[in-house]
């Protein structure tokens, strides 16, 4: 099961117990010119992924500092608006700005609440 938000893509897999479905986590990644990059594999860094957005849409990341988690390291970038750059091991850089990050947190929130920890 593939679900789409935005350029953000959740692959899960769904087993049934009965009438009861569990969704595992496959990957969580986003779409880059028509390829897709994924980001983890594993929950709680995406669940860690979704936090750190809620914190920049909260004001309360550092703009001095950078934030490492997993695979990707986060900062508050200074131009004309304040943008979280998100910079993955791999060599890949997002650049999203608050409406994007609140929109994406609640929506990945949601998602990622389905999914069952241990598959």
């Amino acid at each position: 099961m593939q679900i789409q938000i935005d350029n953000f893509l959740v692959n899960m897999q769904v087993k049934k117990d009965g009438k009861k479905e569990y969704y595992y986590l496959e990957d969580f990644g986003f779409m880059r010119d028509s390829s897709y990059v994924p980001i983890t594999t594993k929950l709680f860094d995406a669940l860690d992924f979704i936090e750190l957005i809620k914190a920049f849409v909260g004001n309360k990341l550092n703009t001095d500092k950078s934030y490492k988690i997993s695979n990707f390291t986060a900062e508050i970038t200074q131009k004309k608006e304040n943008f979280l750059r998100i910079s993955f091991d791999f060599g890949e850089v997002l650049f999203l700005d608050k409406f994007q990050c609140m929109k994406l947190s609640s929506k990945l929130q949601k998602v990622l609440n389905k999914v069952e920890i241990f598959g």
